[in-house]
Order: structure tokens, then C-alpha cells, then sequence
């Protein structure tokens, strides 16, 4: 029987990877599991890398927004009729 592949965990910023060992209940297909084994690991550290690249877009974008905000908030106040 199959048992899960991987679990996530983003702590801090940092991105931890851990791997479960495909129990596959016989010894006659360990070195397809090892070859399966290595795969997954490649595909966890990729999936880790493009979680850290998202945040750090998201956290671009957010700061891209808040600027935005701050001009759309100057271009307001400069329109405003000024009592004197």
C-alpha cells in the first residue's frame, strides 16, 4: 500500500520539506522507489522554491498596491477646491 508522499511546512519564512518513504511492502521494487524517492525530492524542493517566489511577489505586489493608494490619495488632495 501506497502511503502519502510529502507534507509542507512554511515556518518563519523558511520552507522545510519532509518526505515519507513510499512503503511499498516488498523489497523487489526498491530501486524503483528510490528512483521515485529522488523525484519526489526534486519536485519538493521545486514546489518549495516557487512557494518563496510567490510570497516574495506577493509581498511586491502589496507594496506596488499601497503606492498606488498613497498617489490615487495625492492626486485627490491636489484636486480638492481650497478654501482660503
Amino acid at each position: 500500500m501506497l502511503q502519502p508522499a510529502t507534507a509542507f511546512q512554511n515556518l518563519g519564512g523558511d520552507c522545510r520539506v519532509l518526505a515519507k518513504a513510499y512503503d511499498t511492502g516488498s523489497t523487489t521494487s526498491s530501486s524503483a522507489s528510490s528512483t521515485n524517492q529522488a523525484k519526489i525530492g526534486k519536485l519538493e524542493e521545486r514546489a518549495c522554491v516557487l512557494k518563496q517566489e510567490l510570497a516574495n511577489k506577493n509581498k511586491y505586489l502589496k507594496f506596488l498596491i499601497d503606492q498606488l493608494r498613497d498617489l490615487i490619495t495625492d492626486i485627490s488632495t491636489w484636486q480638492s477646491p481650497c478654501s482660503v
